[in-house]
């Protein structure tokens, strides 16, 4: 009877006694629907509302709380960022798999932003499992854990991964694989001539970034990279430095424009444009949500392939990118030498060369492709370690079972597989390598989908634990956008509750927000107003 009563089936009997305060919570009802639509669409257009006190908490997780525990298979991601306010907040994410119309899919969901006052490894640790507790996530089943490359966060002692390791030791710790790239990236940077182009560019950008400058390169109409730009920035650049009054805009024109107009300021930047454009793609993908971290490491070598058959072919292509600069070199009256050369150099490279474009290619391309491929290999190194014991599982990459990295998978994850005989887990992987012989096997999801739970029991539990391993931190880095939109500088002193149930309807539009639920959860908890009638005072505007 209670259960019923509980479910809204049977009406408690005061409310069928007194028909007077039955029609007073109707009526109730009637006038809370508009608000509660109201706040959806407030909150679904990430609109923030006034106010910071709430009389009591406006949240749930219970949906995401519920597919993350039935998953039984799951990472975090966090990352820290401050708020309007000066608040530093954490920003928790999970990783799970779910079905999608009987089909797996990996699923990285926003859960909440916490505040938090003690930034130590310690302390961001201690705050983002008391989280995962509060909410009734069962961090039995925590398997990956993935940040950027903070030193709270990623080192080894006394860090936020290594607290929770000693908690729950499977919780494998994964650096977020675009900022592994975008260090690579900068590290390649690091060459005098490309950090000094890449100096020119943002100056650039800098200089024209007022209306009053941008309406000499509205009337171009170009749009692009700075090498589809370039054309148009120089012609505005001349005309400023020419027929401006401005003493510091011409003076500042001018300086561009001298820079602009040398050998190597074109040489680089060329370089830049087609290694940047090789390594786009791999960009692009690390931003997307949901990404596999085989596919990811894959790219990555792919991408390192391609660096390093540049490099081994290095005049061929160098000679392709000096042709063309040598054009636009023709075309701005740019003369083509070399720096002089000096019997002692301190301050740039002092090659002995007679042909201009060995120079360039030796003091600059080769260099440049150098670093980039041995940052990127090394950027990489710990997800290829934490993917080299999984390797048994693919035969693809593996002509035979490799037995040192099966029996190491198997001492690692002994805890969770069915049965605690190594001759057996050893025994299914080699009939599971048969399984897929032939098989395109890209991932670990891709795995999942033919492997029978009830044939290979142990090598499924795996696969999902593979599938969970975190990549990324972009989900979190999305979630601040949202935060930036919802606490503004007019909504300075917004609650956490309100905060979160906000940012939650606004990242969530996937989850529908049933009203009536709302309007249950609302009358849910009994607060005396009168001698005679209780209703509720939580405010509806969870994602139910």
């Amino acid at each position: 009877m209670r259960a019923e009563i509980d479910n809204q089936n049977i009406l408690p009997v005061d409310l069928q006694i007194s028909e007077q305060q039955l029609d007073f919570i109707n009526e109730s009802k009637k006038c809370l629907i508009p608000i509660i639509e109201t706040l959806i669409l407030c909150g679904r257009q990430g609109l923030a509302l006034r106010g910071s006190n709430d009389s009591g908490r406006i949240t749930s997780e219970e949906p995401l709380t519920y597919d993350v525990n039935k998953s039984k298979a799951f990472s975090i991601t966090a990352d820290e960022t401050a708020d309007i306010a000066g608040i530093e907040q954490v920003s928790i994410c999970v990783r799970y798999l779910n079905y999608d119309d009987s089909k797996l899919k990996i699923c990285e969901d926003f859960l909440s932003f916490v505040p938090v006052a003690d930034l130590t490894g310690k302390g961001l640790s201690n705050v983002i499992l008391d989280f995962l507790e509060q909410s009734g996530i069962d961090c039995a089943y925590l398997f990956g854990q993935g940040y950027d490359g903070a030193s709270t966060m990623s080192g080894e002692f006394h860090v936020v991964q290594s607290y929770i390791r000693e908690k729950y030791h499977l919780a494998l710790y994964s650096h977020c694989a675009a900022h592994s790239f975008n260090l690579a990236v900068s590290a390649a940077c690091s060459i005098p001539q490309i950090r000094n182009c890449l100096g020119t560019v943002q100056s650039i950008y800098n200089f024209f970034n007022t209306p009053k400058r941008q309406i000499a390169l509205h009337d171009h109409e170009s749009v692009g990279t700075y090498i589809d730009l370039q054309p148009a920035i120089i012609d505005a650049l001349e005309n400023i430095s020419s027929t401006w009054t401005d003493s510091k805009t011409t003076s500042g024109s001018f300086q561009l424009l001298s820079a602009i107009k040398t050998l190597q300021f074109q040489v680089s930047i060329h370089i830049l444009h087609s290694v940047h454009a090789l390594a786009l793609s791999l960009s692009r993908v690390l931003q997307t949500e949901n990404q596999d971290l085989v596919e990811t490491v894959k790219l990555a070598d792919a991408a390192k392939h391609q660096l390093e058959q540049r490099r081994q072919y290095s005049t061929d292509n160098f000679d392709k990118i000096f042709v063309t600069v040598e054009d636009i070199c023709k075309k701005y009256n740019i003369p083509v030498t070399k720096p002089r050369l000096a019997s002692r150099q301190t301050n740039r490279s002092n090659i002995t060369t007679d042909s201009v474009a060995d120079y360039y290619k030796i003091t600059i391309y080769i260099p440049y492709h150098d670093l980039f491929i041995t940052h990127l290999e090394d950027r990489f190194l710990k997800h290829r370690n934490i993917l080299a014991n999984f390797s048994c599982l693919f035969p693809i990459e593996t002509k035979s079972l490799d037995k040192v990295a099966c029996k190491t998978l198997f001492e690692t994850y002994s805890s969770i597989l069915h049965d605690d005989s190594p001759e057996i887990w050893i025994s299914e992987v080699e009939i599971w390598q048969r399984r897929i012989v032939g098989k395109n096997i890209r991932n670990a999801l891709d795995a999942l989908d033919i492997c029978n739970a009830d044939a290979f029991p142990n090598v499924y539990k795996i696969l999902r634990v593979m599938s969970v391993l975190p990549v990324t931190t972009t989900t979190n880095e999305r979630s601040f956008s949202t935060l930036r939109r919802l606490k503004t500088y007019l909504r300075s002193t917004m609650g956490e509750d309100r905060l979160n149930g906000l940012a939650s309807l606004n990242i969530h539009r996937d989850i529908n927000v049933d009203i009536n639920q709302a309007l249950n959860e609302f009358f849910s908890v009994p607060l005396r107003l009168s001698s005679h009638y209780t209703v509720t005072c939580i405010l509806p505007v969870s994602v139910l």
